[in-house]
């Protein structure tokens, strides 16, 4: 599931969560204090919005309406009541915590939970290894050659395991169907010269495609609503990593059978609306020297300038 679905499911969340946050502020109130229609619909939203937004407004707005003797003196002790414990309290009545960052460990996990849900989705998905086997199927960008000369160098890094999580399908010049690999999730290795080598390889590939780094939460407490604070992905300690090997898919060169390259920026945090040139048909993106001192990637396609490669 992407960052934008996600997002979707949060916004829908919310609004749902505020339907029946008022529906159950108004039966609590109904019954608790036994107000007319009025003063009950009054109170259900001076709360709703003190916990919201209009704090400071809304205590001046209710010692007029006490003063002017527009609320009845019950009701103006119940929804003044109702009010400070709202205010200084969650959802469920409970004082809302502080912010505080994540403790690395947290972090990890959230990462490893996260990638795992995605793995069990596709039932434990495939090796990229075996995806590779036939010669048909490559990694975006890549002939079948440079596709297991980067399965070699992440092996070498010390991952264990590459799992397709990303994949699309085309029609190649033979007129045969084939998928090019666009994410895979790899096991990372434990030891930290290793797992800085497998992050050495995932950032040139974004650096080269043009991808906004993925942004991580490293913060939590606070309302709900509240931002958090969030920070590039980089090493915690996970087990999982999701290496993204695609910007955008050239989709007239796939009908056509011409490969595969850039095109639109479908990052999560983009519109997708500005397309880009297509990039050269199969091109290599590099991957940094094992740290044994093997030779980089081949001459012949050198990165570009701002690459680590």
């Amino acid at each position: 599931m992407s960052h934008r679905e996600r997002g979707g499911i949060r916004i829908g969340a919310i609004l749902i969560g505020g339907v029946v946050t008022i529906v159950l502020y108004y039966t609590l109130i109904k019954v608790l204090f036994n107000l007319d229609l009025g003063e009950t619909f009054l109170l259900v939203f001076l709360i709703y919005g003190v916990r919201r937004v209009l704090g400071t407004f809304l205590f001046v707005a209710l010692i007029g309406l006490a003063s002017s003797g527009a609320l009845s003196t019950e009701g103006a002790t119940a929804i003044g009541g109702g009010t400070v414990a709202v205010v200084t309290a969650g959802e469920d009545g409970e004082p809302i915590p502080p912010k505080q960052p994540l403790s690395t460990e947290a972090i990890a996990y959230n990462l490893d939970q996260e990638n795992q849900h995605m793995l069990s989705a596709l039932r434990g998905g495939q090796e990229l290894r075996d995806w590779l086997v036939g010669g048909r199927d490559t990694i975006s960008g890549m002939d079948i050659d440079q596709s297991r000369k980067f399965m070699a160098d992440l092996e070498q890094a010390g991952v264990t395991s590459a799992i397709v999580t990303g994949h699309q399908e085309y029609v190649n010049k033979e007129g045969n169907g084939a998928n090019y690999i666009t994410e895979v999730t790899v096991t990372m290795p434990t030891v930290p010269a290793q797992r800085k080598q497998v992050f050495a390889i995932r950032e040139g590939f974004e650096k080269k495609l043009g991808l906004k780094p993925e942004m991580v939460q490293v913060e939590v407490g606070g309302r709900d609503e509240e931002p958090k604070k969030h920070e590039p992905m980089k090493d915690w300690g996970q087990k999982l990593l999701t290496i993204r090997l695609v910007k955008g898919v050239d989709l007239d060169a796939l009908l056509n059978g011409k490969g595969v390259g850039a095109a639109a920026d479908e990052d999560d945090e983009g519109d997708g609306d500005n397309a880009k040139p297509a990039a050269p048909e199969t091109p290599a993106p590099q991957t940094p020297a094992p740290a044994d001192g093997a030779a980089p990637a081949p001459a012949a396609q050198p990165a570009p300038s701002d690459s680590p490669f």
